[in-house]
């Protein structure tokens, strides 16, 4: 069986390529990487990756066109600008393309604002969900929303953004890392993006601003101008117990820093962060998020963890809030169970063997 992967380049990629090619290697693999990110090292000798700047080049390249058009599977991961790809391809082949969704591509599907050329790519959007022969998301109640909004008529599946198993292994190493408890670590979001809810969140942790804490804000990523914002009030509210992390770092030293932290704080309004949650409560972190967010659903009531409302923060006393008596190894034995590479093969098997004649 043919599977052609349509991946822009990003975090996710190379660990979404190299899970695929050690796990999959009975599927014929081809992979289009678009974008402008940094390349990663690929099976050159394979001869099955191809580069492109942006994917209107998928478009004009009459060789990646034909790859298309002969694959018994499209998997179309991450549905951004790259939708207007199958004007190019022709719509035929969404009988052929599953969609998965990492998360901003799924929500942006109810923003109802902005221009009418916005309104009509979005309606062309919901049109191709519609009509592809399968989406799949990261989480069951995504899907139930995404019914809701565009009603898609294809087959529906669960399946992550996998990895290598890298991450698993560097956080069993990062496990023993001591929590800075003097001053209160506590690391809030994970990014520079209004979906985290940042100016919210710092209001309520205000109310223990006197408290010996030390709020660590990533903000590497994303909106610059929000940033700047997010940057500004949590100096006015903290003083020097704001410490902002604005320059990119490599993994193991941005999990070192969720390591450290006693507390994680997703004040996300929508699934986003996922790498992050999973990181912190398998790190043995005190977590909060957002009761109103599918991801509650899915790591308190679906799998089980102990995790705590965002919403409660500052209408507690600090030693409630600080107080990180539940043992964290329940929380890791779940994170083992959730992020099994065995887990992961499973779910993606049910994607490939859904196709008619599989092999």
């Amino acid at each position: 069986m043919k599977v052609v992967f349509i991946i822009p380049i990003d975090k996710f990629t190379k660990g979404m390529y190299r899970f695929m090619e050690k796990h999959f290697s009975n599927l014929e693999r081809f992979f289009i990487f678009y974008g402008k990110g940094e390349r990663f090292e690929v099976n050159e000798k394979a001869q099955n990756c191809f580069w492109m700047e942006s994917y209107n080049d998928i478009r004009k390249d009459s060789k990646e066109y034909a790859l298309v058009q002969s694959a018994d599977l499209i998997l179309y991961s991450g549905l951004f600008d790259t939708v207007h790809c199958f004007r190019k391809f022709g719509m035929k082949t969404l009988k052929k393309t599953y969609i998965q969704f990492w998360g901003a591509d799924f929500y942006i599907l109810g923003d109802h604002s902005g221009s009418f050329k916005h309104k009509l790519s979005k309606w062309y959007r919901k049109y191709v969900i519609r009509h592809a022969a399968g989406v799949i998301n990261l989480l069951p109640k995504e899907y139930e929303a995404l019914c809701k909004i565009c009603a898609p008529k294809g087959k529906h599946f669960i399946a992550p953004v996998c990895g290598d198993g890298s991450i698993q292994q560097l956080i069993a190493n990062l496990r023993s890392t001591p929590k800075s408890r003097d001053p209160l670590r506590i690391i809030v979001g994970n990014s520079a993006t209004d979906t985290n809810q940042h100016l919210d969140m710092f209001e309520k942790l205000a109310e223990y601003k006197n408290e010996n804490i030390e709020i660590i804000c990533p903000l590497s990523y994303g909106d610059s101008a929000y940033a700047e914002t997010v940057i500004r009030t949590g100096r006015e509210l903290f003083g020097d117990k704001f410490v902002p992390l604005t320059e990119f770092m490599d993994i193991e030293t941005y999990y070192g820093y969720i390591a450290r932290s006693a507390i994680a704080v997703f004040n996300n309004n929508r699934q986003q962060a996922m790498g992050n949650i999973n990181a912190a409560l398998g790190l043995g972190c005190k977590v909060y998020i957002r009761s109103d967010t599918a991801m509650w659903d899915s790591y308190c009531v679906t799998r089980g963890y102990k995790v705590y409302k965002a919403e409660e923060i500052g209408s507690v006393p600090f030693a409630e809030f600080a107080d990180c008596a539940d043992d964290p190894e329940e929380n890791y034995r779940i994170y083992q169970e959730a992020s099994s590479l065995d887990k992961y093969v499973r779910q993606w098997q049910q994607v490939f063997d859904s196709i008619e004649g599989a092999e």
